[in-house]
Formats: C-alpha cells, structure tokens, sequence
C-alpha cells in the first residue's frame, strides 16, 4: 500500500499525518480482530513502513493501454528502501 499526502493538492502537516497513519496501521494489525483472525488462519502478518518527504513528481502515467495515478522521485525510493 502506498499512501500519499499533498498531491495533487497541497495538505498541511503532511510529515505528522504519515507517520500517525504508519504508527495506527501498525497497531490496528497487532490487536483484535485482525491479528486474532490472522493467528487462526496460522498466517504471521506483518507490516512495515517507510516515511519519507520531499517533493516528487505526481499524476497519470504510463501509456495509453495502461495509465497509473502514481508518485515517482528520491523520496519515493527512499521511502520503499526504509520499508524493506
């Protein structure tokens, strides 16, 4: 999953809206009923995240048989290397 703040449309606080968002999707997966039903499918779910801000090039891309909304940029790639 890929989330983005302020594009196309600038938002405040988009640093403490990210990193919120990460720390709540990471408890909402350890408590109930999500890691219960998890736990009794015998699947281990796990989650990670990575933050990074900056400015980044955002919008329809690709060609014309298939065309993303998507962000691309070192921010980017910073933020899919802290991840991983």
């Amino acid at each position: 999953i890929m989330a983005v703040w302020g594009a196309p449309f600038a938002v405040s606080n988009q640093e403490v809206k990210a990193t919120l968002t990460a720390k709540l999707l990471d408890r909402e997966t350890a408590v109930e009923p999500l890691a219960g039903l998890w736990d009794e499918a015998g699947e281990l779910l796990r989650v990670r995240v990575g933050v990074s801000t900056g400015e980044v090039l955002a919008g329809n891309m690709g060609s014309a048989d298939r065309m993303n909304y998507t962000v691309i940029g070192d921010p980017v790639n910073l933020a899919a290397r802290l991840e991983s």
